[in-house]
């Protein structure tokens, strides 16, 4: 058994060591065909490189012919690097001087830049001074312009007033002449009557002779002193002929009819207004109605008018003080909304600002200040101060030519002219001082509307414009102190316009070229004013 066993164990064995020869053979078999393919593409390989060394080898070669001549070339650059570096050095002590120079061009730079800044804020400073005198200069013209309006108007009744003088002079000489003729006729027979009374006296009565005894001697008369013997006069000259004024131009007389309607206002208008004197053309004075009248009526509740020559204009002597003086204080109530405050609630004025500061001292300097026409300051000291504020009331309350012209210098046209393109304002286009009845009332309303804010400088305006010392003409047929208004005076210019608070309120304005103010210029006003207000009352009854 045991036989059996080692003969199955060696057979085993032998099978198993021939399985082992077998896969061994077959394993080898395997790589050595992959060598074989492996070594035929080495092979195959071994020649493409072969080629590739062949053609690298050519290339070596040219490669090297090459670096040969660029052995040269870099021998040539390298003596052209020795010399670049020599020049590189003197750059390099080039570049040390102008970096040099450089910095003090730099620091030069920064300094022109300095003053460039310095100059462009001296410059900005004098453009605005620049912009600032086109504006006084305009300011200047259109008041040039309106004084030598005015000054042509003066030199015109200047020119009229000599030409009267002279007239006058020689009439007046005449009569002087004759008047001496007179007094010495009258002297030639006071003293002939004189000498008519003594000769009576001397003189013997003539009696019917009688027969009488021898008359004693009478005595020898009194020697009494002769008169004074006068000159002969000379000639009694032609009578003076004096030339009598021209009549006045015919013209319906206006009587009134006590009924008040637009007709007989108009009749009143045209008819009615008072006469005035004035020259013809040989030089004689005579009567004549006014030749300038104008009037509007507006209801500030039903927007209705009635007006006369209300387009016509003309100058409106300081009818414009009123607009101009709104557009200011328009413009500072206006600052005043949008203004930083501090803490208790005061205004803080910026550089620019100062001039909306109306609580700001002025000081009255005669020698560049003086202005002619109406006013009250001009007759103060010199030196006296007062605040803007007060300003604007004196032109108000007296229509103040040495403050308005003060607050015009101050404020400038700017506001006002925006206002006047806003309206559609006529008169002013052409000259500062000229405005129509339309032009009046387009303004009137602004001011009416602007009494309505709770602007302090409405409030402001409002009780000066009630307060105006001038009382003879629209307000004049109201209570004292309740009608804002505005006149002008001047040569051939009397108005005024006013705003009446009636329960209805309305605008008034009156244009005439009734420049003496008389009372009967006057009372022709009223009769304007009287007769408006009971049309007004009549619109509006019931």
């Amino acid at each position: 058994m045991e036989k059996q066993k080692k003969f199955r164990f060696v057979t085993t064995a032998v099978w198993l060591a021939l399985i082992a020869v077998l896969a061994i053979l077959l394993v080898t078999a395997h790589f050595y065909r992959e060598k074989s393919a492996e070594h035929a593409e080495a092979s195959d390989q071994v020649e493409a490189l072969s080629s590739d060394v062949v053609d690298l080898e050519a290339e070596i070669a040219e490669l090297t012919r090459q670096i040969e001549a660029l052995e040269g070339e870099v021998s040539d650059v390298q003596s052209d690097y020795t010399e670049l570096y020599d020049e590189h050095s003197d750059l390099q002590e080039k570049h040390s001087d102008l970096q040099s120079d450089y910095t003090e061009l730099h620091t030069d730079y920064k300094e022109l830049i300095a003053d460039m800044d310095g100059i462009a804020g001296e410059l900005a400073a004098k453009e605005a001074e620049l912009t600032a005198a086109v504006k006084d200069l305009e300011t200047k013209s259109r008041r040039i312009t309106s004084l030598e309006k005015r000054l042509d108007r003066q030199i015109s009744r200047y020119d009229d007033a000599v030409e009267e003088k002279d007239e006058l002079s020689v009439e007046i000489a005449e009569l002087e002449e004759s008047i001496a003729q007179l007094e010495a006729d009258i002297y030639r027979l006071r003293t002939a009557a004189a000498v008519q009374a003594v000769n009576a006296k001397t003189e013997p009565k003539q009696e019917t002779p009688v027969q009488s005894p021898e008359p004693e001697p009478l005595p020898e008369p009194e020697i009494l002193p002769q008169p004074e013997i006068l000159p002969e006069p000379e000639p009694t000259p032609e009578p003076v002929t004096v030339p009598i004024p021209a009549p006045a131009p015919e013209v319906p007389a206006y009587i009134p009819s006590g009924e008040a309607n637009e007709e007989e206002l108009m009749r009143l208008l045209q008819y009615g207004v008072p006469l005035k004197w004035y020259r013809n053309s040989a030089g004689s004075l005579y009567q004549a109605p006014a030749q300038f009248t104008a009037f509007g009526y507006y209801d500030l509740t039903t927007g209705e008018t009635i007006t006369y020559n209300a387009d016509t204009v003309y100058y409106s002597a300081s009818l414009i003080k009123a607009p101009y003086i709104y557009s200011v204080l328009l413009e500072v109530a206006e600052f005043e909304k949008t203004a930083e405050r501090d803490a208790e609630g005061n205004i803080l004025y910026r550089e620019g600002e100062e001039k909306y500061n109306l609580d700001e001292m002025w000081t009255f300097d005669p020698e560049t200040m003086m202005q002619e026409g109406s006013g009250e300051i001009k007759a103060l000291p010199a030196g006296t101060q007062m605040t803007w504020r007060e300003l604007f009331a004196y032109v108000l309350l007296w229509s103040d030519n040495v403050a308005l012209n003060q607050i015009m210098d101050r404020f400038g046209f700017s506001t006002f002219y925006s206002l006047v393109g806003q309206l559609g304002i006529q008169g002013t286009s052409s000259d500062f001082m000229d405005l129509s009845v339309n032009d009046c009332l387009k303004f009137m309303k602004e001011i009416y509307n602007f009494f309505g804010t709770d602007s302090r400088w409405a409030a402001f305006m409002k009780e000066n414009m009630m307060k105006s010392k001038h009382k003879v003409m629209i307000c004049a047929a109201f209570p004292d102190g309740t009608v804002p208004h505005k006149y002008g005076w001047d040569i051939d210019s009397y108005h005024d316009m006013a705003i009446i608070y009636d329960e209805h309120p309305y605008l008034l304005v009156i244009m005439t070229d009734l420049h003496d103010g008389t009372d009967e210029d006057n009372a022709f006003v009223r009769s304007v004013v009287e007769m408006t207000k009971q049309i007004h009352a009549d619109r509006h009854a019931g």
